[in-house]
């Protein structure tokens, strides 16, 4: 986190007086203008460019790209199973509380004079998940604290608190499942000196908020790890293994699912294959049992030679015995055939904090700085005005993902466990369709299960997986999600992919590791060089192999270093944190070409949809595809927006929003405070404000807030608000990124 210094009335005084031109008028009823921002006082490099460069138009190749397609053959996933099964569910409930046990625990007040509920001693050794109904009764939110302790002294006692937003317009006396991995959040990662050696829950604690509303609470329990599968002996369901994320199949100890499949020619099946207990699995085809690689540890790769069944009517049987469930992970028959040359591969590869106008390509005048990044804006696609749809990563990958903006889906507007409904089109979902084999490999889990965006994707690498393997970064680095990408690919290479990777060195460049950068570097630009770094093994990787892939590199917001009185991200909607590159490349495969018009990172999905001809998703971005043909001789749209609805840091601050126009001039309006114009032309640092034109550019963001709300409406009809579970190896990755305290 970010150590914040409420700046002195008088010192903002001056710094606009020094900084600013005279003010633009603001629209009626707005007040004047305070400001208590975040400012950083360590060495920060300046704003960089003082221009846009000019448009390029689209020279050279012969455009192969223009021939790109999805995949002809789509290939068979197991469905429909004709289950022979001796099974018993077992709910493996460990502790159940009812109303009554509920009402009967003490209150007490707390801090400020809030009551709390807090349960007596539970003595609940190994849970797996805690669940609870809940009537919302008005409030908008469930708070719960666990703790974990030899002796419950509050003072010392290993607590965890996780808030789980309720939907918004909630009927109050509806019951509301709750659903929280209990166990990790108490000793996920607890090491090291001081941990708590208790691995036993002892007590739950409800705040209550004087005055209410509260939510009513009307039954708890704890389940062990096998309740997740008890309600049938054969299923499907997303399955987390040591942070690894399979849509995969269950198949219970003594229970065998068989289905019916066409072979074609030059098949093979694959899958991955992992356990809960003891459970020993086997595939039989047409009641021939196929050898199996040996387990290990989480998911364990597989793939079975079917040619000896090429062209005929088969049953594929997965079966499990002994103790436990077997896991059988999105098993598929696939051919082996060659795949066509123009069905290109897609990654989608985000470095996370990284502003634009420190790349060299972008006005930097240090060119050790990002050399693979030039390297890919000289040889493709490059879109130099591009705007985040926030500034900060919770509300800004789900836009990327679904081409919705923050409005629209709303997700970080409630709280931290915010998710994209699971019914909500993304692009993962519509490769995934169209035949691709997807996959996720996220160092944040605000880019992946903590706001749903492992939905849609074949496997998702979740934080998880790498705990434990951390080097100095702290977190998983781009060179760990490279080879685990390189690993999932070679698992299937006949099939084209789309992976998406968010690497976090640029967001962390506060790490010792980047203190005291050689050649006069800051340390925000040597992180920018370690990432730049691993970026170039990967293209490397891309260069050499045979079949075209298709590289989209981007970022989900910038950083500021105190411009505008601010520091870090998410405090502001300033062009340092929302100004980012975005650039496409397929090593050779793409015309060369510098994009001047504004565009929003709402607009990826569909551009690279629309570059493969899958069909686009129904959302607020649009494609850039004729911008790549040379065929766009005026700006796609009218403009792009950007939106700061809230914070984890400043839940209640003021809401911020903005809106670039086609001709780059940006009108910027503070709830509360102050609107402003710039003309990003020629100011693209926002120094000066430009005074005229205000009515006019300001008019045309009214509108677009009145449009917002109306698709936000349609969105909360269409998709019910989701809220997931805070999981605990999640929280302590926010609280080493400085999300949480």
């Amino acid at each position: 986190m970010h150590t914040p210094f409420p700046l002195h009335r008088s010192a903002w005084a001056l710094l606009w007086a020094a900084c600013q031109s005279s003010p633009p008028p603001r629209p009626p009823g707005e007040l004047p203008e305070t400001f208590s921002h975040q400012v950083e006082t360590f060495r920060a490099p300046a704003c960089q460019a003082s221009q846009v460069p000019p448009a390029i138009s689209p020279t050279g190749l012969d455009r192969a790209f223009a021939r790109w397609h999805p995949p002809m053959q789509l290939p068979l996933a197991l469905t429909s199973p004709t289950i022979d099964a001796s099974f018993a569910p077992d709910g493996d409930v460990l502790l159940a509380l009812d109303a009554a046990d509920i009402r009967a625990w003490s209150e007490g007040r707390g801090r400020k004079g809030h009551r709390a509920r807090t349960s007596p001693l539970l003595d609940v050794s190994d849970p797996w998940r805690l669940k609870a109904v809940v009537r919302p009764n008005g409030a908008r939110q469930v708070t719960l604290d666990m703790t974990s302790a030899e002796d419950f002294v509050p003072q010392d006692a290993q607590r965890r608190r996780v808030e789980i937003p309720l939907a918004r317009g909630a009927p109050p006396d509806v019951p509301v499942v709750i659903d929280i991995d209990a166990h990790a959040l108490l000793f996920g990662l607890q090491s090291g000196a001081g941990a708590s050696t208790d691995r036993t829950l002892r007590r739950i604690r409800q705040p209550l908020r004087r005055g209410g509303p509260n939510p009513i609470m009307d039954a708890l329990w704890i389940e062990g790890a096998s309740a997740a599968f008890s309600d049938a002996a054969v299923g499907q369901q997303p399955v987390n293994l040591d942070g690894s994320i399979r849509d995969a199949w269950f198949v219970h100890a003594g229970v065998s699912a068989a289905f019916p499949v066409s072979i074609p020619e030059d098949a093979v099946l694959t899958l991955a294959t992992g356990q809960i207990g003891e459970a020993t699995l086997s595939v039989r085809v047409d009641g021939v049992a196929v050898p199996l690689a040996p387990p290990a540890a989480g998911w364990t790769p597989q793939r079975v030679d079917l040619s000896a069944w090429a062209g005929q009517d088969v049953s594929i049987a997965l079966s499990a015995r002994g103790e436990g469930i077997g896991l059988f992970g999105h098993p598929e028959v696939v051919s082996r055939s060659p795949r066509e040359a123009q069905v290109p591969n897609v990654i989608v590869y985000l470095i996370d904090t990284l502003r634009a106008d420190h790349l060299n390509a972008w006005g930097n005048p240090s060119d050790a700085v990002s050399p693979t990044v030039d390297r890919l804006v000289s040889e493709g696609v490059v879109f130099w005005s591009t705007v985040s749809a926030s500034s900060w990563t919770k509300p800004a990958i789900p836009t990327v993902m679904s081409g919705l903006y923050p409005t629209t889906h709303q997700v970080g507007l409630r709280g931290v466990t915010d998710r994209l409904p699971e019914a909500v089109p993304t692009i993962q979902q519509a490769l995934r369709d169209a035949g691709y084999r997807t996959a996720s490999f996220s160092a944040s889990p605000l880019g992946s299960t903590l706001s749903g965006l492992e939905v849609g994707f074949d496997l998702a690498l979740t934080p998880d997986h790498w705990s434990g393997r951390f080097g100095p970064l702290g977190h998983p680095d781009a060179a760990q999600l490279r080879d685990a990408l390189e690993g999932w690919v070679a698992e299937d290479p006949e099939r084209p992919f789309f992976a998406y990777l968010h690497s976090l060195e640029a967001h962390e460049w506060r790490q010792p590791m980047y203190e005291d950068p050689p050649d006069g570097l800051t340390p925000y630009e040597r992180a920018i060089q370690d990432a730049d770094e691993k970026l170039g093994a990967l293209v490397q990787v891309l260069a050499s192999r045979e079949d075209e892939t298709l590289l989209v590199v981007l970022s989900d917001h910038g950083e500021s270093f105190g411009d505008h009185g601010a520091g870090g991200h998410g405090t502001s909607l300033y062009h340092s944190q929302i100004h980012v590159p975005l650039v496409f490349w397929a090593n050779q495969a793409l015309p060369t070409a510098a994009i001047r018009d504004p565009v929003s990172l709402a607009d990826v999905p569909n551009t690279i949809l629309d570059l493969i001809g899958v069909p686009l998703l129904d959302a607020d971005g649009v494609s850039l595809k004729a911008y790549f043909h040379g065929e766009q001789r005026t700006p796609i749209r009218e403009g792009v927006p950007s939106h700061q609805i809230r914070t984890l840091w400043q839940p209640e601050g003021a809401r911020w929003d903005a809106w670039v126009t086609a001709d780059l001039r940006k009108a910027l309006w503070v709830r509360g405070k102050r609107a402003r114009m710039f003309d990003l032309d020629a100011d693209l640092c926002e120094r000066k404000t430009a005074p005229d034109n205000v009515d006019g550019a300001f008019e045309v963001l009214s509108d677009h807030l009145r449009a917002a709300r109306t698709r936000s409406a349609a969105f909360d009809e269409r998709y019910a608000p989701a809220a997931g579970a805070l999981q605990g190896e999640e929280v302590e990755r926010l609280k080493a990124m400085g999300y949480l305290e």
